[in-house]
């Protein structure tokens, strides 16, 4: 099975902040859109009978992004599995603009989980039968440690369109919800993105997203409020990896 998958996106309306440029949440909503659409290609969705009743959960991922596209910008993207182990896959994204000038470049690390124990399984074998392309950037390997206390806490309730295919909160969304807690005066065109997940959260959930700013860098955790378990960590700064 060829392993790298190529899709075109423009971006759209919804996709925009009002200076017309794309924003981070529409970013990253786009990989994950087109990490889909790659999995069902190769057998590998939620929907598949060869992943038996396994489903994958995202542990983490991380994004370097170069520039931020305009509205109605046509942007190729690149995407396949760089490495599979026992239990965990690798995946990167490559993000291109018409010029083929490079947008964006992401990493991430998944594993399956079986869908009635929510327990983690090894990977199934057929996924080993895939063609995997020459890896471009190395695996992702990052910590992030929430250590002061939050200068603001946001709070939200999961409704029924929160829930992705997997009938918990989605990936995207929350995404979307944590970066949104970053007061307006203080989110920035952001370069470097990680997240890491901890749990999942479901339909009526409480979850509560705390902030603090760095000098360039911003942290963010989302807990659930019944039970204070970690859901994310989130860490957005203004600098390149390489700067840093």
């Amino acid at each position: 099975m060829e392993g790298k998958h190529i899709a075109n996106y423009r971006v759209r309306a919804h996709d925009v902040s009002a200076d017309k440029h794309m924003h981070l949440p529409a970013l990253l909503r786009m990989l994950q859109e087109a990490s889909l659409q790659h999995a069902i290609l190769l057998g590998a969705s939620i929907w598949d009978t060869r992943m038996a009743n396994k489903t994958w959960v995202l542990i983490k991922k991380e994004m370097e992004v170069f520039s931020y596209p305009l509205l109605n910008a046509v942007l190729r993207v690149e995407t396949y599995p760089s490495d599979f182990d026992k239990f965990f896959a690798y995946r990167e994204w490559q993000v291109f603009d018409q010029e083929n000038n490079l947008v964006a470049e992401a990493r991430s690390q998944w594993a399956v989980i079986h869908l009635e124990t929510r327990k983690m399984d090894k990977l199934p074998k057929h996924l080993f039968d895939i063609q995997l392309p020459k890896s471009n950037l190395a695996k992702t390997n990052f910590k992030i440690r929430f250590e002061k206390e939050a200068s603001s806490v946001t709070d939200y309730v999961i409704n029924r369109f929160d829930l992705d295919w997997n009938n918990h909160l989605n990936n995207s969304k929350l995404i979307e919800y944590m970066l949104a807690a970053i007061p307006q005066e203080q989110f920035k065109s952001f370069r470097h993105f990680k997240i890491l997940f901890k749990s999942e959260v479901l339909l009526g959930d409480h979850l509560q997203v705390s902030f603090y700013q760095e000098e360039n860098e911003a942290l963010l955790k989302a807990t659930k409020a019944h039970d204070e378990k970690i859901v994310a960590l989130i860490s957005v700064s203004t600098h390149a990896e390489s700067d840093l």
